[in-house]
C-alpha cells in the first residue's frame, strides 16, 4: 500500500484483500492437511492470514485513535476560562 497514492487507497484495498484471500485459498488447496501438521506450511499460512487481516487491524486502530481524540477534545472544552470572560480575584 505504500506505493499507492492516498487517494487511490480506497480503490486498491479491495484488490489487495482479494489477492490475499486468493493466496490463503491457494495455500489451503496446495497443502491441505499439512497446514496443521508441518511447520513451514503453518508459518506460511500464518503470514497469509495476517496479511489478509492487517487492513482491518489498521482501520480499527485508526478508529480508536480518532475516537480518543474526539473524546478528549470534547472533555477539554469545559475546562479553563471562557473566551471573553474576566477572571475574578
Amino acid at each position: 500500500m505504500l506505493s499507492v497514492a492516498p487517494w487511490q487507497r480506497p480503490l486498491a484495498t479491495p484488490v489487495y484483500l482479494a489477492n490475499d484471500l486468493r493466496k490463503v485459498i491457494r495455500h489451503l488447496v496446495k497443502y491441505r492437511g499439512q497446514v496443521i501438521r508441518e511447520t513451514v506450511p503453518a508459518c506460511e499460512m500464518t503470514l497469509y492470514l495476517y496479511s489478509l487481516l492487517s487492513p482491518f487491524y489498521i482501520a480499527q486502530r485508526l478508529g480508536r485513535q480518532t475516537w480518543r481524540r474526539w473524546m478528549s477534545s470534547r472533555s477539554s472544552r469545559g475546562r479553563g476560562v471562557e473566551p471573553g470572560a474576566e477572571a475574578r480575584p
